[in-house]
């Protein structure tokens, strides 16, 4: 299973996150983006988004705390293992 929901911007975080995929069968990775859509460019701010799999996935990533960082990742195949 693979699911791609938004993790946190600086003003709000998901709260399904917290309640229902933090179990430790759960892998949760991370990766920020900009959405270049806005009326105005100081309204845009990074988001974070998450990848959120109940496999295993490919030890060479980048640790931040408890999750993954996907930003060095180019190919999401290569998290398979």
């Amino acid at each position: 299973m693979i699911l791609s929901p938004w993790h946190n911007n600086q003003f709000r975080t998901n709260p399904t996150l917290e309640n229902h995929w933090t179990e430790s069968r759960f892998n949760i990775h991370t990766h920020q983006h900009f959405y270049h859509v806005g009326s105005r460019e100081s309204l845009r701010h990074p988001m974070i988004e998450a990848l959120i799999t109940n496999f295993p996935t490919s030890a060479n990533l980048s640790i931040v705390g408890t999750n993954k960082n996907l930003d060095s990742v180019s190919n999401p195949l290569d998290l398979l293992e």
